[in-house]
């Protein structure tokens, strides 16, 4: 289940951070109705979500990528539950698409208790995402 789990949720990080770099370009223009995000903000959480996915899907330092995970979902998912509290329409996480954070926020803590069920990886052993040092 592990060999599953790291590209998914790499994936899904790939999928966030190119929808906000799609949306960047529009957040440089000035403010205006249903504009919401700061352009820096939304370039470096696009990058680090990235760094994240690469990370997940080399299989580099196990131990590390599976806290990282964990710490970064985590984060999301207290994020977007400020935002659901808050009543928010949409969290951004997914740039110019409408998402409400209530539903990005369940799949945060989905992505948690998947990472938490496979379990943690032992140092030079299978990695998030390697079985046996093997590339997948």
């Amino acid at each position: 289940m592990r060999r599953a789990v790291a590209p998914v949720l790499a994936m899904l990080l790939l999928t966030a951070s190119l929808a906000k770099s799609q949306g960047v370009a529009r957040s440089l223009q000035p403010p205006g109705p249903g504009r919401i995000g700061n352009p820096i903000a939304s370039t470096g959480a696009a990058a680090g979500e990235a760094a994240a996915a690469v990370l997940l899907l080399s299989g580099l330092w196990p131990r590390t990528t599976w806290f990282l995970a964990i710490a970064l979902f985590s984060l999301f998912s207290i994020v977007t539950a400020a935002e659901t509290v808050q009543g928010k329409d949409s969290c951004g996480c997914f740039g110019a698409v409408r998402v409400k954070p209530i539903y990005t926020m369940c799949l945060d803590l989905a992505a948690v208790g998947a990472l938490i069920l496979t379990g943690k990886p032992e140092d030079g052993g299978s990695g998030v995402g390697r079985s046996g040092g093997r590339p997948l």
